[in-house]
């Protein structure tokens, strides 16, 4: 979906909403299993910035980061966004930590794609460590089994610890130095 901005660039306190229902493309990683429904506003704040408010939700499919097994999630999302307005009514991200040439994938002589928008907003929705349910056992690390569909019958070892020894270490300083400490009081 794409949307014709300039008539909202030039009117001060117009405001214009629109209801989204749109299918996104194929990422890597990410399946999309229906299509994006929601509402998106945008209003000229009248201080030369577009103010965008949306909300949207779909489902996906993703890799659970334990047992690599697929599954499905539903995803809902509220994001807001400023589009600048410049000299010669030329529209902007207004958000000066956005990357040089951000802004040119979203708007295009003053049409934004809609589209693009969003599947960046739920891009940034997923979960950073997808995980099936949280009770997920995940995969036996000798074999490759899935422990969520029974046991592998390989020996598990007790994880190492790899700070352990210095804790060890510590422990063993801070009992000399209580002892050191204890002999002077004697004295």
């Amino acid at each position: 979906m794409r949307i014709d901005l300039s008539a909202l660039a030039r009117q001060a306190g117009r405001a214009e909403s629109y209801a989204l229902e749109e299918w996104l493309g194929p990422e890597d990683g990410v399946e999309w299993k229906g299509p994006v429904r929601g509402d998106l506003g945008i209003r000229n704040t009248g201080t030369n910035v577009l103010a965008l408010r949306a909300r949207v939700q779909t489902c996906v499919c993703l890799e659970c980061a334990r047992c690599l097994e697929p599954f499905r999630i539903p995803i809902s999302h509220q994001f807001e966004e400023k589009l600048a307005i410049g000299a010669g009514g030329q529209l902007r991200v207004a958000d000066e930590e956005t990357w040089e040439g951000a802004g040119d994938l979203l708007i295009e002589d003053k049409w934004l794609d809609v589209n693009e928008l969003v599947r960046q907003q739920l891009l940034l929705a997923l979960p950073t460590r997808p995980l099936c349910r949280p009770q997920c056992r995940g995969l036996c690390p000798k074999c490759g089994t899935n422990l969520n569909q029974g046991d592998c019958g390989c020996r598990r070892e007790a994880p190492e610890r790899p700070l352990g020894r210095l804790g060890e270490v510590w422990a063993g300083r801070h009992a000399a130095g209580h002892k050191r400490a204890s002999k002077r009081k004697v004295k």
